[in-house]
């Protein structure tokens, strides 16, 4: 059986908690599809984030990584295309760390584009009638500092494995305006995950 690894992130900022948070811990441990999921909690801190991450990624060796991070503005699901080389943050992490204008990686490439196959994806959740568009920008906070970072070590490595960014809405408890609730946004990565096998 192949090994997907899923992350999401814990409460920040001012938000009590973080739908990927749910999510992912519903989905630590689950069959779905080809695959079982290891689902991982990243720190909203910008100094651990990746060393998180790259840990998770050497103790698992999974097939398929699956970031994921909510989007407070959004009420549909994001398939990101592209990590920029840069942090340029609205807010502070949970260290109460800020960065303006600062390069991911000193020496690496602009941007790195998402390997996840992400229109087979968008068909697969459009079918379904699950609201889902593509996304150009993941901003320039800690989603986009995690998706450039994991990109260019998978490339440093010469490992083949397919790795991008998904970004979920907020669910009800935390926006009573959201159209999600958790269970909602846990389906829809269920079936997100079954269109990733090959």
């Amino acid at each position: 059986m192949k090994k997907l690894l899923l992350t999401g992130f814990g409460p920040f900022h001012t938000h009590e908690s973080n739908s990927t948070f749910e999510v992912t811990n519903l989905l630590d441990g689950t069959i779905i599809g080809p695959f079982e999921v290891t689902g991982v909690i990243l720190p909203v801190v910008f100094e651990e984030v990746f060393p998180t991450l790259k840990e998770s990624i050497e103790k698992n060796s999974p097939d398929v990584i699956v970031l994921t991070g909510m989007a407070w503005g959004r009420d549909e699901i994001s398939l990101e295309r592209i990590a920029i080389n840069l942090i340029d943050s609205e807010r502070k992490d949970n260290n109460g760390v800020q960065y303006t204008e600062t390069k991911i990686s000193e020496n690496g490439e602009n941007a790195f584009f998402s390997t996840l196959p992400l229109q087979k994806i968008k068909s697969t959740l459009d079918q379904l009638d699950i609201k889902v568009s593509f996304s150009n920008t993941a901003g320039t906070y800690v989603c986009n500092q995690i998706m450039y970072k994991c990109l260019e070590f998978l490339k440093s490595e010469d490992q083949k494995i397919p790795a991008g960014f998904i970004h979920l809405p907020p669910d009800k408890t935390l926006k009573s305006e959201s159209s999600w609730d958790i269970q909602d946004l846990s389906k829809a990565m269920e079936e997100l995950i079954k269109a990733l096998k090959y």
